[in-house]
């Protein structure tokens, strides 16, 4: 078999991405993964040093296994009159894509930057789209089909990147000087507290200074023997018992 020339290649690509248009009614269902994986770029475009997460991983093979659940009941719907057996190759491969992602994403059986960029959102809707599209029987198993498939899937995979080196990166700098304050007036808040609490009260009824301690005017030999001075002082240092008449009125 002779390998298609590039013009026989991207018309079988034109015409995948005109096969929604055949059954607009397909747009109910492809309708929320393209606007799913156009916001998904948008988000890893924006934040250009967050990573996929093997949760993440985990639940987009989760999902496009249950997107080939759903395939599979359109191809079934009416017994088997709808199946052919060129629908029903492609979703079981996609299948088998879906079950591996699930398991190694589960086991994370290989190197974190291999296994978020093959369960990265780009693949897991770009091969929901195309199983949905097999499955309404809007696609057919060919060989020219197959090969237009992966043109497409690498003209998008480049226009996406292209995409997003052109989208500003959200600055984080906010963010972190943000939480950097609140984990200050934290701690201050938490240090008055205790200091407060410490000594009973507020700070400024128990600063005591060097100056209210010298202050002659406040604290002095002089007052002193102004308070206890002459008879007072000989009253007090008195070993003069009391007698019992002293208590009578």
């Amino acid at each position: 078999m002779a390998f298609p020339g590039i013009d026989i290649i991207l018309l079988e690509v034109w015409n995948i991405f005109l096969a929604p248009f055949q059954q607009p009614a397909i747009f109910w269902e492809i309708g929320p993964f393209i606007l799913l994986w156009i916001a998904m770029e948008l988000y890893f475009g924006t934040h250009k040093k967050e990573k996929l997460g093997w949760n993440t991983a985990l639940g987009n093979g989760l999902s496009l296994f249950w997107v080939i659940i759903s395939g599979m009941k359109q191809i079934f719907l009416n017994g088997m009159e709808n199946f052919t057996l060129g629908r029903f190759i492609i979703l079981l491969a996609i299948t088998l894509y879906a079950l591996f992602i699930i398991f190694t994403s589960f086991k994370h059986s290989f190197s974190n930057k291999f296994q978020f960029l093959i369960a990265s959102p780009g693949p897991m809707y770009y091969f929901s789209l195309i199983a949905l599209l097999f499955a309404h029987n809007l696609l057919q198993l060919e060989w020219l089909t197959i090969i237009a498939v992966f043109v497409l899937f690498i003209m998008i995979q480049l226009l996406t990147l292209f995409f997003r080196l052109f989208l500003p990166e959200l600055s984080e700098d906010t963010e972190d000087s943000m939480d950097d304050d609140f984990k200050d007036n934290s701690f201050k808040d938490t240090s008055s507290k205790d200091d407060t609490s410490s000594f009973g009260g507020n700070d400024s009824s128990t600063d005591f200074s060097e100056d209210s301690l010298t202050n002659e005017d406040s604290f002095s030999k002089d007052s002193l023997d102004e308070t206890y001075s002459g008879d007072s002082i000989d009253s007090l240092a008195s070993d003069k018992p009391y007698e019992k008449d002293d208590f009578k009125f």
